[in-house]
């Protein structure tokens, strides 16, 4: 290919539509199709194999939305650039598509050297948004600067009233950044009528526009204010700022995550880690059998208290794998997410999942707990994803590590590709923990 030439990955589930593209892009001779996807799952997998300069994105793909690959793909390949290819003539998705990275704006009923103009624009790096689109796009900024408008006189009322940190729903003063996530930002706060610390979770401003994702956020919420559990962090409020941002208010949780102590030990003993990974067991037995997958599990959502307790946190992936695995908009099927690093290998193609899932990254957190280090490292998150699937768990860092063979037992038979030979349950794989700690007790 030559360095002059524009690769492009059609991503498009009408296949009358897609030759079209197809028959209209080969007029040009300076594009060349490299792909062709029929779903949101499938277009990022290959956007990712083949690393496009130009994606023409359709937004009502199946599996995942057009706006949501186009999210992931530009988190992943920021240099790809993603034209979004639609029939929608409307202002709030355009809004939200530009919102989520894309570069363009482009609609279905335009001509091929139009689409063509569009591609050329975009790849020399400017945005493009269809002609009948554009006055829109202008109402869309004076929109905006409404908004930080009133985030200053918001801004104003606070310092007035002698507040020197933001005040949210009235009642909880931010203090502090605790951690940044896919969804949003965790800040420490206090309730202000009854001095307790608390950690106040807020979607990202970009998100709240995106109907889909707020009731992502919301269903976390509403899944975690069922429990009460020592090994799970508590919900105990929900609500909407007055810029229309939703937050959660949580317990705050103080302690490390296993992520930084792994950070600074390196490694820990087997007799250290076995009684960690079965507090977070218990906790997964608790959700699992409400129907609740966690699909992000890895040592960064472990916190360990200044009690040795372990508490399960950040939800945000969270999803029922029970009848609402229907409800496309929620819990739609084929969505690839979480930490690439400790995704099943059928979370990473995109499979319905069940709790075996979360056993696979539980194996892999278990496995960079003892040894210090990552089962499977890459440059690429494709190549990662590919390791899962296809790649074996090296065993020399375990072996190098001292880990006793009982343990490596159980962290391979977690991580197995096949869900059916790994342990079916977190009850299963607590009392396999169990076990083990008697016989290393007895060995002592």
């Amino acid at each position: 290919m030559s360095s002059d030439t524009i690769s492009v990955l059609i991503a498009e589930d009408e296949a009358v539509t897609r030759l079209g593209m197809k028959f209209a892009l080969k007029t040009f001779p300076d594009v060349e199709l490299v792909a062709e996807s029929a779903d949101g799952v499938s277009a990022i997998l290959q956007a990712l194999a083949t690393k496009p300069s130009i994606i023409l994105m359709d937004i009502g793909l199946p599996k995942v939305d057009g706006i949501t690959a186009a999210r992931k793909v530009k988190e992943a390949l920021p240099k790809t650039k993603v034209i979004v290819f639609t029939g929608a003539e409307d202002a709030d998705l355009m809004d939200s598509a530009f919102k989520a990275g894309v570069d363009g704006y482009c609609l279905k009923k335009m001509s091929g050297e139009d689409l063509y103009s569009a591609i050329k624009l975009v790849n020399s790096g400017e945005k493009y948004i269809a002609r009948e689109l554009r006055s829109t796009s202008k109402e869309q900024e004076k929109h905006q600067s409404k908004r930080e408008g009133l985030a200053n006189e918001l801004l104003k009322e606070q310092m007035a009233s002698g507040s020197q940190n933001t005040i949210i729903g009235e009642r909880y003063q931010v203090e502090k950044v605790l951690g940044r996530g896919g969804m949003g930002i965790v800040y420490k706060g206090r309730h202000i009528f009854m001095n307790r610390s608390v950690a106040i979770k807020i979607l990202h401003p970009e998100l709240a526009a995106d109907a889909a994702v707020v009731a992502r956020f919301r269903h976390e919420a509403s899944t975690l204010s069922q429990f009460n559990h020592p090994n799970l962090i508590s919900v105990f409020d929900f609500g909407v700022t007055k810029l229309g941002e939703p937050f959660m208010v949580m317990d705050f949780c103080q302690g490390k995550s296993l992520e930084t102590l792994i950070s600074i030990r390196g490694k820990l003993k087997a007799k250290d880690c076995i009684p960690l990974y079965l507090q977070v067991c218990e906790a997964l037995k608790l959700v699992h059998q409400a129907g609740i997958l966690h699909r992000d599990l890895k040592p960064g959502n472990l916190i360990l208290t200044e009690e040795g307790h372990i508490k399960v946190v950040d939800f945000g992936l969270c999803k029922s794998f029970d009848g609402m695995e229907r409800l496309v908009k929620l819990t739609c099927t084929g969505e690839v997410v979480g930490s690439p690093s400790y995704m099943s290998p059928e979370q990473c193609m995109g499979k319905c999942l069940d709790e075996r899932s979360d056993i696979y990254s539980l194996g892999i957190s278990m496995y960079e707990t003892l040894t210090g280090e990552l089962p499977f490292q890459a440059d690429s998150y494709y190549e990662i994803l590919n390791m899962h699937i296809r790649g074996t768990a090296p065993r020399e860092p375990l072996l190098m590590a001292c880990v006793p063979p009982v343990m490596e037992e159980i962290v391979y038979k977690c991580i197995d590709k096949d869900p059916y030979a790994r342990y079916q349950s977190a009850d299963e794989l607590s009392q396999a923990l169990i076990k083990a700690s008697v016989y290393l007790e007895q060995k002592v």
